[in-house]
């Protein structure tokens, strides 16, 4: 994200609180004056271009400008792009330590909590956060948000679980643990 730029912040963060609407936000809004942001995305990677779309069917007042180039010359011409008088105001990076030690990319902290950010788990963000100096990357201030996040979760089959004492999941990776020696001890094989 472009530092010359604000106007995508609002939009980074209705995309954010529709990523999160199962939880109790109000509803996203963009205002009423047209809105165009410039963005520079990596070729072969059709995710930023149909959350464009969707985002503009919802908001039609917003539409995007997108420019596409391959991703070598994304990474190398970023630094400079983003330096510049018409700086995009979405990119997409998968590298952002230089930047922010350059002071090309706007800090988000002042929109984590108003945004919902802080209702993300935390593991899921901790490779945007950096510090001043760019190092260590997991520590200091939040200068990126993803356009997508997994979470990976743990299965369990009731009824084995009951064979082994589990009534309910595990709240902690030491119980996990605990319970899946027991598994094994029991001869009931985690796959």
């Amino acid at each position: 994200m472009g530092v010359t730029s604000l106007k995508a912040i609002g939009v980074v963060a209705a995309l954010s609180v529709s990523a999160l609407s199962a939880t109790a936000y109000a509803a996203p809004t963009c205002g009423a004056d047209p809105v165009v942001l410039n963005s520079y995305f990596e070729t072969g990677f059709p995710l930023p271009t149909r959350l464009a779309e969707e985002f503009t069917k919802q908001f039609p007042n917003v539409t995007f400008d997108i420019k596409e180039d391959q991703f070598a010359n994304l990474m190398e011409n970023s630094p400079r792009v983003l330096a510049g008088d018409n700086a995009p105001d979405l990119i997409r990076l998968p590298s952002i330590s230089d930047l922010v030690v350059d002071g090309l990319l706007k800090n988000l902290d002042g929109y984590f909590t108003d945004f919902g950010w802080d209702k993300f788990p935390a593991s899921q963000l901790v490779q945007l956060r950096i510090n001043e100096s760019g190092r260590p990357r997991g520590e200091g201030s939040l200068y990126s948000m993803g356009l997508n996040y997994s979470l990976t979760g743990v299965f369990y089959n009731k009824t084995l679980a009951a064979q082994i004492g589990m009534t309910a999941p595990p709240q902690t990776l030491a119980e996990l643990h605990a319970l899946l020696e027991k598994a094994t001890a029991a001869g009931i094989q985690p796959i």
